[in-house]
């Protein structure tokens, strides 16, 4: 990750060549972001939701989890600590949507402390329209339930 244009589809690039299957590096790509973002925000105190959700295109939820038993998040959060000093954590942490969020939240004046945090919902397919919405309504329904 030298590069500091790198993008996601450099990555998922990367990973096609180097032979992983499309639904493997799919599922380690969104979640390591979501581990190295939330090690990258660690500091900051926040109370990120133990629970993941998976979406398809339609928004209808297809999986859900906890994040300490889901394979691809608990290897994202152990090679964290390894990788953690280098710019690259950083900049690849960045590009997760916890890390925006939390960071225009707190450029608009919010604390930490005030923050609710809803559980990723990652998609497992290109999601229609229909399904974005749907999948806001989701993370809404679970945000108000906290």
């Amino acid at each position: 990750m030298n590069d500091p244009e790198l993008s996601a589809s450099d990555i998922y690039d990367a990973l096609a060549r180097a032979g992983v299957p499309d639904d493997v590096a799919d599922r380690a790509y969104k979640f390591t972001q979501i581990a190295w973002g939330r090690v990258f925000l660690g500091h900051l105190g926040l109370r990120f939701p133990p629970d993941y959700f998976c979406l398809n295109a339609r928004g209808d939820i297809v999986e859900s989890g906890q994040l300490d038993e889901e394979p691809y998040f608990v290897a994202a959060t152990g090679l964290a600590a390894e990788h953690r000093r280098s710019r690259g954590f950083a900049r690849f942490a960045a590009m997760s949507a916890d890390v925006n969020a939390i960071n225009d939240a707190l450029h608009a004046g919010s604390k930490p402390e005030n923050l609710s945090i809803a559980p990723p919902a990652l998609f497992v397919e290109a999601p229609t329209p229909e399904g974005i919405a749907k999948a806001r309504q989701e993370i809404g329904r679970r945000l108000r339930s906290r």
